[in-house]
């Protein structure tokens, strides 16, 4: 099984990571995060650790897969790598990149969680026992607008 991803496919998926709603004002140090990113994505720097993960989400959900993250500080990455969600600098607003890279993608979700194995658990226990069943088994294009 050849679980590789073509070029066009890792340009389609950094496309989606690295662009924000117009409008949106991303952190200084996050606009240099996105612009290392899309280097990375195009080959001209080595991929990281939090873009790799990245990367395979996406490719997850453009699959038909669906994403869900939970847990402490699931959303930016306990050591700063990952800043899955976006938090724009005037409004508050939140932009999840991974939720945003095609029109019938899956859905994704990242939350963030009390620092505790029961409360990750109960959240994913809860929505498990709420989620519809065409989530798991449907394409779905939702998340964070």
């Amino acid at each position: 099984m050849d679980t590789g991803l073509s070029p066009e496919t890792l340009a389609k998926i950094t496309d989606g990571l690295v662009r924000t709603p117009a409008g949106f004002h991303v952190h200084a140090k996050i606009v240099k995060l996105l612009e290392q990113r899309a280097e990375m994505g195009r080959g001209k720097r080595a991929i990281d650790y939090g873009f790799a993960e990245l990367l395979a989400y996406g490719s997850l959900v453009l699959e038909g897969n669906p994403v869900r993250l939970t847990g402490q500080d699931t959303q930016r990455g306990t050591f700063n790598q990952r800043h899955a969600v976006l938090v724009d600098t005037q409004t508050e607003q939140e932009y999840l990149p991974l939720a945003h890279l095609a029109p019938d993608q899956s859905f994704c979700e990242v939350h963030n969680s009390s620092l505790s194995e029961a409360g990750c658990v109960g959240m994913n226990t809860g929505f498990r026992a709420t989620i519809p069943k065409r989530w798991c088994s449907g394409k779905r294009n939702s998340g964070i607008s």
